[in-house]
């Protein structure tokens, strides 16, 4: 099955869209990030393939805490309280962020669940993919891997 792939530009900027948390205060994936690399998995509570990935990304959560980076999971198309309520009891231990009106999702193209996007350190987009598989989880160890190179 062919992955849509996200129009993602050259530089791999990550598109300016307002989500929300799940106490409904504004903000942006890069500022969630907050500069540490991220695996963000795209999800709605109709998606049994995204349920089936929950007890992976909260061990991948504890474990990337531990290495500078962090898991953040974007509810899609779904109103704030339900996804909130959906997170608290499916147990859900990573940030989670609401993308109510497919702002974000549809600036990168992605139209099918799950989705799984890797950002680096500043914030770019590294990996646009579908479920959580070993392709993106290889492209998240990438960005945890410690910055080499000239002084700083």
């Amino acid at each position: 099955m062919e992955r849509a792939r996200a129009p993602v530009s050259a530089s791999g900027a990550l598109p300016a869209a307002l989500l929300v948390d799940l106490d409904n205060r504004a903000t942006r994936l890069d500022a969630e990030a907050g500069g540490r690399p991220a695996l963000v998995s795209f999800w709605a509570t109709w998606c049994d393939a995204c349920m089936a990935e929950v007890g992976a990304l909260n061990r991948l959560h504890d474990r990337a805490q531990a290495t500078g980076g962090v898991v953040i999971g974007v509810a899609v198309g779904e109103p704030r309280e339900k996804a909130a309520a959906f997170a608290r009891e499916r147990g859900l231990r990573y940030p989670q962020l609401v993308d109510e009106k497919l702002q974000l999702a549809d600036a990168l193209g992605q139209k099918r669940l799950p989705a799984t996007i890797v950002l680096d350190r500043q914030g770019r987009v590294v990996f646009v993919g579908g479920a959580l598989d070993e392709a993106a989880l290889a492209a998240f160890r990438a960005a945890l891997a410690p910055a080499t190179g000239g002084g700083g």
